[in-house]
């Protein structure tokens, strides 16, 4: 499977997590990167449990904000022991965060991240517990160095990365991360032309 990857100018990284995409992330994201596949076609994402398996990304923390129907998610979530909790509810949606043990539950609830992502719902998950507060209805998220945060983009057709952890800093590095389980058929660092068109 061949994809595109870009990496994140400084100044598009600012924008991205700066609240433009409905989230705030304080701390180290230098490293931040974009994959671009479509994730709402269901065998296009074994990759991804692939690279979390060999980056020993657990427990796995992940975190949905959202205005669709929560109950057969929860339920599911019930049946996979996770731990969830319901952080914020009001008239602009519900956020609730979950935490699993393991890939296999994560394997299980994933098609409901991808349902809610491309649903232009907010979806991110994490390899850190989730150190977040609320600021003008944008939620907050305070990282360190190690921590990974994973965001499908609303339109559901690119995964980002947002990272400080010094093995993703060159487009080389990352390809040799991916290399093993996919074709990195393009890399493209955006540049501040590319950058203002966004």
């Amino acid at each position: 499977m061949a994809v595109e990857i870009f990496q994140y100018t400084p100044k598009r990284l600012k924008k991205m997590v700066s609240g433009e995409a409905g989230f705030l992330i304080e701390g180290p994201v230098d490293f931040s990167f974009e994959i671009h596949i479509e994730l709402f076609k269901f065998d296009k994402y074994e990759w991804l449990f692939q690279f979390m398996e060999a980056e020993k990304i657990s427990p796995i923390y992940i975190m949905i904000k959202t205005v669709m129907e929560l109950e057969e998610f929860i339920e599911d979530c019930k049946q996979t022991d996770a731990f969830f909790d319901i952080v914020k509810k009001d008239e602009k949606g519900v956020t609730i965060t979950v935490q699993l043990d393991n890939m296999a539950s994560f394997r299980y609830l994933f098609p409901y991240l991808v349902t809610f992502g491309c649903s232009s719902e907010l979806v991110l998950w994490s390899n850190e517990p989730w150190n977040l507060s609320f600021h003008d209805n944008l939620l907050n998220l305070a990282v360190n160095e190690e921590t990974m945060v994973y965001w499908i983009g609303y339109d559901g057709d690119f995964l980002s990365i947002f990272t400080g952890h010094t093995d993703y800093s060159a487009p080389e590095k990352i390809v040799e991360k991916l290399s093993p389980i996919m074709d990195v058929e393009i890399w493209k660092l955006e540049n501040d032309d590319i950058d203002e068109e966004y």
